[in-house]
This record gives structure tokens, sequence and C-alpha cells, in this order.
């Protein structure tokens, strides 16, 4: 899988922004690898933002210093096709969460109603 904006794999990994997971992938990484790379992103980015599942997802899709922006109030500092998709698939995540989890709690998130 690919998308216009350089991210490839099942777990949609940029090659841009994680060069060193390609290099050492010789440029053309296995599903498996991009699964378990991309698994291991989010938990790292999860554990970051102390277990927040959807700051993490939010910060996986539109980059964490995009996400800092957007908490801190500064989301004209993001380009607005870059926002949009960042609201949208926390939207997404949290009902694709609470589909597969029954965990109605992800859907009343305030990063999920804020936007």
């Amino acid at each position: 899988a690919y998308n216009s904006g350089g991210a490839e794999g099942v777990m949609m990994v940029h090659k841009h922004w994680h060069k060193e997971f390609y290099d050492e992938h010789g440029g053309n990484p296995s599903h498996e690898a991009n699964v378990d790379y991309g698994t291991k992103y989010y938990a790292e980015l999860k554990a970051k933002f102390d277990g927040d599942m959807i700051a993490a997802a939010m910060s996986y899709n539109g980059g964490a210093g995009n996400y800092l922006h957007y908490i801190q109030g500064n989301s004209h500092l993001i380009p607005p096709a870059k926002l949009e998709e960042m609201l949208m698939y926390a939207k997404r995540f949290a009902v694709t969460y609470y589909a597969y989890s029954g965990d109605i709690e992800i859907l009343n998130h305030p990063l999920v109603r804020r936007n």
C-alpha cells in the first residue's frame, strides 16, 4: 500500500521521516517488518503521551510536532490539509477502536470530541 504523501505498507510508514528503517531494509521492507516497525513506533508514541491512544494516533498520522502545535493552540502552524487529515484520523481511530473493543469511553476522549 502507498499513499500520495510517501508512506508505504500496511502501517503507512513514511520513507522520509523513517529513513533509518528503510535503510535497514534495503529501501524495501517486508510487510512483516513494516507492521513490526509501525506497531513499535505507535507504542513509543503512546508511552511518550502517557498512554493516551488518541494522542499517539494523531501523532502517528500527523507527526508529533504537528500534534503538539494542535494541543498548544497553534493549529495555524499546521498545513490545513494535514490538520484536517489528523483530526479525521483521530475520529476514525476512536470509532474503529470502539468497534473492536466495545470501550465507549474512547468516543468521549477530549481530543475526539474537541475536533
